[in-house]
């Protein structure tokens, strides 16, 4: 097993047991003169007995840190610590295989075709999934999703309950998930029970993990799939290296010629903030557009997790942070939390829908109910 060189991992572990760790930080100062301190923080890791492919840990945090934006190399580095929690994800590497790419900071970094039980873009799905990819690379620009917004903001598609809708997702396969080849409702119950074992006391989280992917409803009104499903990134600004098939996917996109929308920034300001940003346009944006719409009662987490759930260069490798304002960093744990059950509870074992029909009904009535508009 290979981990970043801070995290100190016993070779067996019985169960779940607690690994000390520090983590070497450089305290923020506001006069430049000042010679930052430097400050050890104690950490604890939580280490399975047998890791999985690829699987998220959390490294508590005692009191808030903040980093300066260049530290040391050998140095874990961090922008901003929100909610004093970190997420470090291990990686099990077969023995002798090559160092896969790090990014700026020498973490590693998962890239298409390594070797993990999710997200693997060279299994025998990967025409299907390339395909969906380069046309969504193609044609995702910021007139495009512009577009997409005038079109579908006022909601005026049809009426329907969130039953009604999720039976639809019978009819739909996902063309851009390497993981699984059924239909997208089986998985909406697999994410709702997963986050229900996790979280029995929080009812509104269980409706999250049954929405999630709601909007993907669109597929089925006639928008091509390039357009509905697949992970989002922002438009209007360079491609960040974790994009999924970046590097053969964006050549006929002409954003990528214009002088703005090439760089760092594009047409945004530093820290601007996601509520901001333009995201390529799919079910995430969609979702949330039906949600506001129609004055869903959930929490602003909700809301939230459900619109950028599919911005994995964001929420899973880290790029676009220099975008993101304190309220992204405050809630990107919850994105976090909701990618767990999005992502691992995914099996050819499917759930008894008729028998978890009724449970579901009854948060509906009480968060979203009745005819919608789409």
């Amino acid at each position: 097993m290979q981990v970043p060189a801070q995290a100190q991992v016993l070779e067996r572990v019985p169960e779940w047991v607690p690994v000390p760790l520090q983590l070497l930080v450089l305290e923020r100062v506001p006069a430049p003169e000042r010679v930052p301190e430097r400050v050890l923080v104690p950490l604890q890791l939580l280490v399975p007995e047998r890791v999985p492919e690829r699987v998220p840990l959390q490294l508590l945090v005692p009191e808030p840190v903040l980093v300066p934006e260049r530290v040391p190399e050998q140095v874990l580095e961090l922008e901003r610590v929100p909610e004093l929690v970190l997420v470090l994800e291990l990686e099990r590497v077969p023995e002798g295989a090559p160092e896969q790419g790090a990014d700026c900071h020498g973490a590693r970094r998962p890239e298409p075709g390594a070797a993990s039980g999710y997200r693997n873009y060279t299994g025998q799905l990967l025409d299907r999934v390339y395909g969906t990819y380069l046309l969504m690379h193609t044609h995702q620009t910021v007139d495009f999703v512009r577009q997409k917004h005038a079109e579908y903001g006022p909601c005026s598609l049809r009426k329907m309950s969130i039953m009604e809708a999720l039976d639809l997702l019978d009819n739909l396969v996902d063309e851009s998930d390497p993981d699984v080849d059924f239909p997208n409702s089986f998985h909406a119950y697999q994410t709702a029970e997963g986050i229900r074992r996790a979280h029995p006391d929080r009812d509104w989280f269980h409706l999250v993990g049954l929405l999630h992917d709601l909007g993907k409803v669109l597929a089925l009104f006639g928008e091509p799939q390039w357009a509905v499903v697949g992970d989002t990134f922002p438009v209007g600004c360079k491609v960040q290296p974790s994009v999924v098939f970046r590097d053969s996917t964006f050549h006929a996109n002409p954003d990528t010629r214009d002088p703005l929308y090439s760089t760092e920034f594009g047409m945004y300001q530093p820290r601007c903030g996601l509520e901001k940003v333009l995201m390529s346009w799919g079910h995430d944006e969609y979702m949330y557009k039906v949600m506001k719409f129609n004055n869903f009662s959930l929490p602003k987490e909700a809301f939230y997790m459900i619109r950028f759930h599919s911005f994995y260069p964001w929420h899973t490798h880290g790029d676009y942070m220099h975008l993101c304002n304190d309220e992204d960093l405050r809630l990107l744990p919850w994105v976090r939390e909701l990618n767990k059950f999005d992502l691992y509870t995914k099996q050819e074992e499917l759930p008894d829908v008729q028998h978890l029909r009724s449970y579901y009904q009854a948060l509906i009535d009480k968060y979203c109910p009745g005819q919608l508009c789409w």
